[in-house]
C-alpha cells in the first residue's frame, strides 16, 4: 500500500463552519430541467376563387407561419432557461449529529438503482463489476447485532470499514458476495476517522477493490453509493447520485468531528454504513457513512471519508496496529468572503483559540491570527488546515504562513502527535 499525501486545497463553493456541534458544507445541487412540450398546428387552408382571395390566404398562412414560428422560440426558450437553473444550499444552523445504530433487520426488498445515468455512465455495469468487492458485515456487539458493510481492497482479506459498525465487537462475520459466511476479526480501528480495517480468518475474497483518489473531485460528479445491506447473495444496495459537497464538517454528538468529508444525494441503505463511494469509472473514492440531524427535520447526510484518509488509517494500522495524528493545536473558523477581499486573499482559517503547550502556541500563532497555507498548501478554510496537518506525521517541520492585523508573517512549526486529551 502506498499513502499519497492529503490535500487541502479542493475548493467546490463557500465553506462556512460558525461554531463547534455544526454541520458545515460547501454544496452546489445540480439542476433538473423540466420537461418540454412540442406545438404542433395544422397546415391546411381553403382553395382561393380569386386572386384577390389567394392573396389574403398567402397572408394568413405567413402570419398563421410567424406565431408558431414565435411560440416554438417561446417554448424552446423556456426549456434552455430552466436548464441554466443551479441551486445552491448551505446547512449553517446549528444542530447536533445523532449517528443511527444499525440493527439486524431483513429488508423487505433490497434497494436497488441499476438504471444508465443521463450522462452515458452504466451504472449496473459498474456495480456488477464491483458487487464481489463489497461484504456483509453482522457484528456481535455484547449480545446484540449490528450490520453494516465493507470493501475489500486487499488480496490477504483485509477489508475497509466505518469504525462505528465495528467498534466493542466480540465477534463478527463477514458475507460474500456469493453468500459464503466467513469469521472476520477486527485489525483496529481510527476513532478520529471513523476508519477500521477487518480480516477475514479463511477463504479468499474473488475481487479486490480498486482504491482511486478523491483529490480531483468536482461537485457534480457522479457518484455511486454501493452496500451489503442483509440482502440476497449477489446483490445489495447500490444507490447513484452525484457530489453534492466537499470539505464537509460534522460535529457528531457521539464522537469527534469527522472532518474533509465527501458529501453525496445518493441515499445509503440500511446497513450501508462502511459500503464504498465509487466514481464514473468504478474507482473507490471513500467509504460511506450516514448521519442524522436532530431537530424538527431529521435530515439524514450521506457522507463519505476520502479514500486517502481511509488508505493512510489501513497503511498505519497494518505496520504499526495504531494510529497517529499530527497536530498544531488551534481551533478556529473560515475566513467570511468579505474579510477575504478586504485582505486581499482568496480565503483563510481564523485562529479563535490556541491549545496551551502546543506546536502553534510554542511557534507565537495567536487567536486572531489568519492562517494562509501551511508547507506551501494553500489553507482557505478550516477544513484546508485540517486536511494539510493530517496529511503529515507528527515531527515533521512545516512553513505556516499567515496573517496578523493584515500584515504577513510566517513560521517554522514542529507538528507534534495528537494527544488523547485533544480528542473530543
Amino acid at each position: 500500500l502506498t499513502s499519497p499525501p492529503l490535500r487541502g486545497r479542493r475548493r467546490a463553493a463557500e465553506h462556512r463552519r460558525p461554531s463547534r456541534h455544526a454541520v458545515t458544507t460547501k454544496a452546489a445541487r445540480r439542476s433538473r430541467p423540466t420537461a418540454g412540450t412540442t406545438a404542433t398546428a395544422s397546415t391546411s387552408s381553403p382553395p382561393a376563387s380569386t386572386p384577390a382571395a389567394t392573396l389574403v390566404n398567402e397572408v394568413r398562412e405567413l402570419d398563421r407561419r410567424l406565431w408558431t414560428v414565435a411560440v416554438l422560440a417561446g417554448v424552446v426558450g423556456a426549456l434552455v432557461a430552466t436548464s441554466a437553473v443551479v441551486v445552491v444550499g448551505q446547512l449553517g444552523r446549528q444542530t447536533t449529529v445523532i449517528r443511527p445504530v444499525e440493527q439486524v433487520v431483513q429488508p423487505a426488498s433490497t434497494v436497488l438503482t441499476l438504471a444508465t445515468d443521463p450522462r452515458g455512465n452504466n451504472i449496473g455495469t459498474i456495480a456488477a463489476r464491483l458487487r464481489p468487492t463489497i461484504v456483509e458485515l453482522i457484528v456481535n456487539d455484547d449480545g446484540s447485532n449490528v450490520i453494516g458493510s465493507g470493501v475489500i481492497f486487499s488480496n490477504n482479506g483485509y477489508i475497509l470499514t466505518d469504525d462505528h459498525v465495528v467498534q466493542g465487537a466480540a465477534s463478527m462475520v463477514a458475507v460474500l458476495s456469493n453468500g459464503q459466511r466467513i469469521n472476520a476479526r477486527l485489525v483496529g480501528g481510527d476513532q478520529v476517522t471513523d476508519i477500521a480495517v477487518v480480516q477475514l480468518r479463511g477463504g479468499k475474497p474473488e475481487e479486490v477493490a480498486t482504491l482511486g483518489s478523491s483529490s480531483e473531485l468536482q461537485v457534480g460528479q457522479l457518484a455511486i453509493a454501493l452496500g451489503s445491506p442483509g440482502a440476497m447473495a449477489g446483490t445489495g444496495s447500490v444507490t447513484s447520485g452525484i457530489i453534492s459537497a466537499l470539505d464537509s464538517q460534522v460535529d457528531p454528538a457521539d464522537g469527534p468531528p469527522l472532518r474533509d468529508m465527501i458529501e453525496t444525494d445518493a441515499p445509503l441503505g440500511p446497513g450501508s454504513n462502511g459500503g464504498a463511494l465509487v466514481d464514473a469509472n468504478g474507482m473507490v473514492i471513500g467509504i460511506t457513512t450516514s448521519v442524522t440531524l436532530s431537530g424538527q427535520d431529521s435530515q439524514t447526510l450521506s457522507l463519505a471519508t476520502p479514500i486517502e484518509v481511509a488508505r493512510d488509517v489501513a497503511n498505519q494500522l497494518l505496520t504499526t496496529g495504531r494510529v497517529v495524528h499530527a497536530w498544531l493545536g488551534v481551533d478556529g473558523t473560515d475566513l467570511d468572503v468579505a474579510m477575504a477581499q478586504s485582505l486581499g486573499i482568496a480565503g483563510g482559517a481564523i485562529v479563535d483559540s490556541v491549545d496551551a503547550g502546543s506546536p502553534a502556541a510554542r511557534a507565537g500563532i495567536v487567536a486572531s491570527d489568519v492562517i494562509t497555507s501551511v508547507a506551501a498548501s494553500p489553507v482557505e478554510s478550516m477544513g484546508d488546515l485540517d486536511a494539510v496537518v493530517r496529511g503529515h506525521r507528527p515531527g515533521d517541520r512545516v512553513t505556516v504562513s499567515y496573517l496578523r492585523n493584515g500584515t504577513p508573517h510566517s513560521t517554522d512549526v514542529v507538528l507534534e502527535q495528537q494527544p488523547t486529551s485533544d480528542i473530543p
